[in-house]
């Protein structure tokens, strides 16, 4: 990749930290890096948001949590597993929506049966439009280890969403912890008192 790298005029990063991973990373580029973070479109997630969900009532009475991305390790979707286990065992009342397909999608569907959450997590796989189940959520976690940028935090906060998201170098750019959002470390028990942080703070 360094090789490849040298001959480009500018290489172009999502994020400042993405920026100085990439400059720890491969030597002589530093002067070719240029931030331009992603683009989104707060007017299409805005009329999107307001297509029907024929379920939504079922939901009416529970909290309302949504996680949307990848299927893969790194993303760490499973967590919301036993973080929904953790929140039904300390009283509360939750509907998790997760959106997203990878590699992981049976084996959290396998956790999902094994700690009898069915009906308490659904799996949509990837949809169209997810904007429609996250303008209903009371709050849009992202267990994400990894993130360059976070573009689906920043969709849950253009339609005014508390979030609960682990840090990491995207994230960390644009969250002010406490301020306007939850900063959290990417083991459970943080996710889930996160969580409980915000339910809690009208």
């Amino acid at each position: 990749i360094e090789k490849i790298y040298k001959n480009f005029n500018y290489i172009v990063s999502v994020s400042e930290g993405c920026k100085k991973m990439l400059i720890q990373n491969f030597s002589n580029i530093e002067n070719k890096i240029i931030v331009i973070p992603n683009i989104i479109d707060t007017n299409y997630i805005e009329t999107k948001s307001k297509e029907e969900v024929n379920e939504i009532n079922e939901y009416r009475d529970f909290i309302k949590l949504v996680s949307i991305g990848r299927l893969s390790k790194e993303k760490g979707m499973i967590n919301c597993v036993y973080c929904c286990k953790m929140l039904l065992d300390a009283g509360y009342n939750i509907k998790w929506i997760l959106i997203g397909d990878g590699a992981e999608y049976e084996n959290i569907k396998k956790e999902i049966e094994v700690y009898s959450l069915q009906e308490n997590i659904h799996m949509l796989g990837s949809i169209n439009n997810p904007y429609k189940y996250l303008r209903h959520a009371d709050v849009y976690v992202h267990p994400s280890n990894v993130e360059s940028m976070s573009i689906t935090v920043l969709e849950a906060m253009t339609l005014n969403i508390p979030v609960v998201v682990v840090k990491s170098i995207g994230p960390s750019e644009f969250i002010v912890n406490n301020e306007n959002g939850i900063l959290v470390q990417p083991q459970i028990d943080d996710l889930y008192k996160g969580i409980v942080k915000l339910l809690a703070n009208k």
